[in-house]
């Protein structure tokens, strides 16, 4: 296939990429992965089935060989974990250097060797696996809540906040009384309709909104262990199962502390409750639990579209090949299988008619079903953002190796009898997990992987226990060997979840004391406080900032436009699209971050709003910006009054701005005395020309990369003074439009009256610190950046200057310049 299907060429490449913000270089259509992925999909059927039938014409049944050599599996597969998966590597490398690891796998060993002596009676060993596993248990559910929830003063503290805009934005929207694929095109599907009555009832926020998706995190992790019960019977076993279930559906093990929602619960819910589902239809295989079985796909295809796909994929598999393993089942008795089919079909169908009958009733207008499909066709049709996958081996490989051995299991005992419900329920399993693995097939980075590992995990741990009771517990030998590698597994899965949980108590602790004790509004909570003022109740508004969704959630409004959040609009159609519900009918408040009204310059987000910039200057007004800095208010210019107007105040070249430190005022410019309030940003921008000049003294403590001054915010253009990493040395970067060049660190001495000099002419960049050159590199020729200056912070959170500015001189153009 990786012949037969040629790759995209650069031309098909830039058509399809010709209506991406970001431009052709985030498109990377991969029509080679795609297709024989599906295509090794589709073929395991057949290939299974003429293996079956092989094997019965020589009279040589495939089960008992392929059960022998599920532990041979098993540890092939932990072979290939250890040496190309990334996230497991680490994992276990840290964990090895520990020596709490291995005074606990030294421990795990001797009661392993303990609870096997003849004299040790079976209920003993019992409760011993039976308290392990409730301590696994209790900690995964303690875990997977306790770092999720967070309310409107840990925001700023959000380093991820995209991916909480993307997958809580149409929460927020439909919560405060939109409709999904009315009022919302959301990415990740219509969970937002199944939120929204229980984030009403809290009380719309932030807090309220990672509440509920940390329940239904909750409920997929609790749904899941209850199912694997099914699957996985030796106590000990499940706890494993449970242990390596905490790092991989916990993203603060990854390294970040980003609670990735459309992971886990948007991705993970309904395929998780989906094998309690199973469970139930292979006890009581009916008509009318085949339509309940498809009633269930049909939610799930309602609340995510990616995931209910798969999960009707499997069911409707599941619905036709149930009890295939009981002795006289023929492939050729279709009758009865085509109802059962048919009974699940109607059941999707009907639900998916109700929700969007439902949905009609909401918002008086029809729901369209084709922009459902719209980011489907942006990532999976046209590539966008896609990465390669890993080259073979890879711990993916190893996955549908896994996969492959449960549907060969079950193939095999196809009509052989007796009926073996558990197996079923492992090729369902099978069949799910694969088609989950789509994900990680367009976007192949390792935390898509991790995301996509958790039904591999079961699958994997249930070969391992059903070799553990049909090869190894027979044979005294093996079980004791077999005894002594599970408890070491068991004594590496507790240290790698204890090794943690310090990074996981700190987070919590942050959000909670934010949370219980909030203290004076600050940042986020401050802009919030400001934009219930600013905006009276039936006044329509947008908001087009980094923080739009936590804006809607804790002020309670709505957005009076369509479509989908700022950071999911990833084609310039849609962004023209919703600029022109604001434009053609300006609405009565439009707040704009500072990084909209320029371009955004790394993935393309900001450029729509900067591309309108000139008709909305010309329709609007702003009046203000919020107490942050980082949210501009426009108003009609109608609405404008008396107020001034801060676009028409413009920086002419040759032009002189002083500003000094007034406590009361803030910064005031000198002369004329206008204060410019306590923020430090300044609308204007630094072009080729200009002299700066900054008086201040800074603290001996600086967060990481804490910022002077900055016109830069992803692309190679303009410049930054910052910290180090360490907070200690300054460095000054330069961009050429191609790449970012840096200076040699020079050294900031603290507590210390300083005058910094930032000098260009002609984009020939000069630093000075108290008089002495810092940086001068005549070669280097600055392209400036449409960015606005921020003086001692950056544009996202977590990089504020801690200093005391006294005097503030920008000198423009063809001014006069001091040497």
């Amino acid at each position: 296939m990786f012949w037969l299907v040629p790759p995209a060429s650069p031309a098909e490449i830039a058509r399809n990429a010709q209506d991406i913000l970001a431009g052709p270089r985030v498109v990377q259509p991969e029509p080679q992965e795609k297709a024989t992925y599906f295509t090794l999909l589709l073929a395991l059927v057949p290939l299974l089935f003429v293996a079956t039938a092989a094997a019965r014409r020589f009279r040589r049944p495939l089960g008992p060989l392929i059960e022998r050599s599920a532990v041979l599996v098993a540890v092939a597969i932990g072979a290939t974990l250890l040496a190309c998966d990334l996230f497991w590597e680490r994992q276990i490398a840290a964990a090895s250097q520990s020596w709490s690891t291995w005074v606990l796998t030294g421990g795990a060993v001797i009661l392993a060797t303990a609870l096997a002596l003849p004299r040790v009676a079976p209920p003993v060993r019992r409760a011993v696996a039976r308290v392990i596993l409730g301590a696994a248990l209790v900690a995964g559910a303690v875990i997977t809540v306790c770092w999720r929830i967070f309310d409107v003063h840990s925001v700023d503290a959000m380093k991820n906040i995209g991916h909480f805009e993307a997958v809580a934005y149409s929460v927020a929207q439909i919560s405060n009384g939109g409709t999904c694929l009315v009022d919302v095109i959301p990415q990740y599907g219509c969970y937002g309709e199944f939120m929204a009555p229980l984030v009403r009832a809290l009380g719309v926020s932030t807090l309220a909104i990672t509440l509920v998706f940390t329940v239904f995190q909750l409920i997929a992790f609790v749904g899941l262990v209850i199912a694997a019960r099914r699957l996985v019977k030796e106590p000990l076993i499940l706890a494993l199962l449970v242990l390596m279930l905490v790092p991989v559906t916990n993203r603060i093990w990854y390294g970040t502390d980003d609670q990735f929602f459309q992971g886990m619960p948007v991705r993970m819910l309904f395929p998780a409750l989906s094998l309690l589902v199973a469970r139930a239809w292979l006890d009581s295989p009916t008509a009318r639990r085949a339509f309940l079985v498809g009633a269930f796909g049909g939610l799930a295809t309602m609340w995510n579209l990616d995931t209910g796909a798969v999960v009707v994929t499997a069911l409707a598999g599941l619905v036709w090949f149930a009890g295939c393993t009981a002795s006289g089942w023929r492939w050729t008795d279709v009758a009865e299988r085509v109802g059962r089919l048919a009974a699940c079909g109607a059941g999707v169908a009907i639900v998916i008619a109700v929700a969007l009958a439902v949905l009609r009733w909401k918002a008086s207008a029809w729901p369209s079903v084709t922009d459902y499909l719209l980011f489907q066709q942006v990532f999976f049709g046209l590539g966008a953002y896609s990465l390669p996958m890993s080259p073979f081996p890879a711990l993916w490989s190893a996955f549908a190796g896994a996969a492959v051995v449960a549907l060969g299991l079950m193939a095999a005992r196809f009509g052989e009898g007796p009926a073996d419900r558990d197996l079923e329920l492992m090729g369902f399993l099978a069949v799910l997990a694969l088609g989950l693995m789509s994900y990680h097939v367009g976007r192949s980075h390792w935390h898509t992987l991790a995301l996509v590992s958790w039904p591999f995990l079961l699958l994997i741990l249930a070969l391992l226990d059903r070799a553990w009771r049909t090869v190894l517990k027979p044979a005294r030998g093996a079980r004791l060997l077999g005894q002594a590698a599970l408890a070491v597994a068991l004594a590496w899965a507790i240290a790698i979840v204890v090794q943690e949980l310090p990074k996981v108590a700190e987070r919590t602790a942050e959000q909670w004391a934010r949370w219980s004790a909030p203290g004076v509004a600050r940042g986020h909570a401050a802009d919030v406080e400001y934009v219930r003022a600013a905006v009276p109740a039936g006044e329509s508004v947008v908001i087009v900032a980094r923080r739009q969704t936590a804006l809607f959630a804790d002020t309670g409004l709505r957005s009076a436009i369509t479509g989908m959040s700022w950071i999911e609009t990833l084609r310039k159609s849609d962004g023209a699209r919703q600029a022109a519900q604001f434009l053609d009918k300006p609405v009565d408040h439009l707040l704009l971050d500072a990084t909209q009204c320029c371009p955004f310059g790394g993935p393309g987000w900001s450029t729509w709003v900067y591309d309108a910039m000139p008709a909305i200057r010309e329709k609007y007004a702003m009046i203000a910006w919020t107490p942050t800095g980082t949210l501009a208010h426009l108003v009609p210019r109608a609405r404008k009054g008396p107020r001034r107007d801060l676009f028409e105040e413009q920086i002419d070249p040759g032009s002189e701005v002083h500003a000094v430190w007034d406590k009361m005022r803030g910064f005031v410019l000198v002369p004329g005395s206008r204060p410019l309030g306590d923020q430090r940003r300044w609308w204007f921008r630094l072009d080729r020309d200009f002299h700066v000049e900054i008086r201040f003294s800074m603290a001996a403590q600086q967060v990481r990369h804490a910022v002077l001054l900055s016109t830069y915010s992803g692309s190679p253009h303009g410049l930054a003074v910052e910290m180090d990493a360490i907070g200690r040395d300054a460095n000054i970067w330069i961009g050429t439009g191609e790449a970012m060049h840096g200076s040699p660190p020079f050294r900031i001495e603290p507590d210390v009256q300083h005058v910094l000099v930032l000098t260009s002419r002609d984009g020939r960049v000069r630093l000075l610190l108290d008089g002495r050159i810092v940086f001068d590199a005549p070669n280097l020729e600055m392209k400036p950046s449409a960015n606005p200056v921020v003086l001692g912070a950056w544009y996202g959170p977590g990089r504020d200057m801690t200093w005391t500015v006294s005097e503030v001189r920008f000198t423009f153009g063809d001014a006069p310049q001091p040497p």
